[in-house]
């Protein structure tokens, strides 16, 4: 049994193809980590040109005082405002010196200020506003304005340096941005593209070549799983501290105690990353295992390796976005296994929140798979029983 598993592995990665699929992996990696570093600067980029904003707002505003045709009392208001201006420019220059000297406390001192005073700004906005669309937007506003705040405070309390939220460098919170963004598509994309061959190897031609071993059904069917949950699982392993060690490695920040924003209670709170990536991870060899099970029983239906990736790739992928399509199936979507591919969204709440479900969270999640599983392993074993049975009745009649 074990030199079985040892050559389907050996055999499916002697494939130049697979070896490439695995290099894209890599690439795709190292590409996202050089956009995200260079989006690092995006709030010292605005900072930078709200002070370009108020000189020129400066100047317009000294040239019409410098005119003939302009009443004492227009001047005095002039005045006012450009003085108003000049204080903030110099509020916003202060912070453009602190970011660029990474003197972070106070950085975040004043950039909070200005955070709150925005909030505050919106919040009237809001009030005066008489339109329920324009309403809505400022609520969204006020709430991305609330997450900003949250997580500089998250900063400052844990003396952190800062980083950009939304574009992560540091080894852990760049490793769940990408669970965030491509892993669940790409992961689940090249799993089944491997699964597919190693769970189709034997058959040629609808004529299963694996009969010639001396081997049991259920000892195909266990080798082949294992063959399964080693590659997946290990191209799976190698992604995640690829992507860790790479950004650890170039910031010398493993970024443990850094901010993700989790949805507890209907209220964004900071949780550190360390924490939701130990559940995304969790959830992920989860959802893997259930994708090779799965991914078994399929081949045991369809035995073509292309027709099987086709078909794995529409159940998976199709049905992990199937509520954003049939909004009807909402209510119900905390069932299917297949939306649990997104674990960080799962976790943070974000797809509680898009598909109106509050039964989407970790420990349902679990559940589901858990469950998911143990039906696919009773099928897989059923299956077996009929194999089994039909070659005793083979071995029985040819005796006769």
């Amino acid at each position: 049994m074990f030199k079985y598993i040892d050559f389907l592995i050996k055999k499916i990665l002697k494939r130049k193809q697979n070896v490439i699929m695995v290099f894209i992996c890599f690439f795709v990696i190292i590409f996202i980590y050089v956009m995200n570093i260079n989006s690092q600067n995006i709030l010292r980029d605005s900072l930078v040109s709200q002070i370009k904003m108020n000189e020129k707002a400066i100047n317009d505003k000294t040239k019409i005082m410098k005119s003939n045709d302009i009443a004492d009392s227009n001047i005095q208001s002039l005045q006012k405002e450009i003085d108003e201006i000049n204080t903030t420019k110099k509020k916003y220059s202060n912070l453009v010196e602190h970011y660029e000297n990474k003197q972070w406390n106070k950085f975040y001192s004043g950039y909070l200020n200005e955070l709150n005073n925005q909030k505050k700004v919106i919040q009237q906005t809001q009030n005066i506003s008489k339109k329920d669309t324009n309403k809505n937007e400022y609520l969204e506003m006020i709430e991305a304005t609330d997450k900003q705040i949250n997580i500089i405070n998250h900063y400052r309390k844990n003396n952190l340096n800062y980083e950009n939220s939304d574009y992560p460098i540091y080894g852990i919170t760049f490793t769940l941005y990408l669970f965030k963004t491509v892993f669940p598509i790409l992961l689940t994309a090249v799993s089944i593209y491997l699964l597919s061959q190693v769970f189709t190897f034997d058959y040629v031609e609808n004529i299963d070549r694996s009969k010639l071993l001396s081997l049991t059904p259920i000892e195909k069917t266990v080798s082949k799983i294992i063959a399964g949950c080693i590659i997946v699982l290990g191209i799976f392993t190698i992604c995640t501290l690829t992507s860790v060690l790479i950004a650890t490695f170039i910031t010398k920040n493993i970024g443990n105690d850094y901010p993700i924003m989790v949805l507890v209670d209907n209220h964004l709170t900071c949780i550190k990353a360390i924490t939701v990536f130990v559940k995304v991870i969790c959830m992920n060899i989860f959802y893997m295992i259930f994708i090779i099970l799965l991914s078994y029983i399929m081949s045991l239906l369809i035995r073509d390796s292309l027709t099987l990736l086709l078909i794995l790739l529409c159940m998976t992928i199709g049905c992990a976005y199937l509520p954003n399509i049939l909004p009807v199936i909402k209510p119900f979507s905390h069932l299917f296994p297949f939306i649990y591919v997104n674990a960080l969204l799962v976790i943070d709440g974000s797809l509680t929140k898009t598909f109106m479900n509050q039964n989407i969270h970790f420990n349902f999640g679990m559940m589901v798979l858990i469950t998911g599983m143990i039906v696919l392993i009773f099928l897989i074993v059923v299956f077996n029983q009929k194999i089994k049975h039909k070659i005793f009745i083979k071995n029985k009649k040819e005796s006769y």
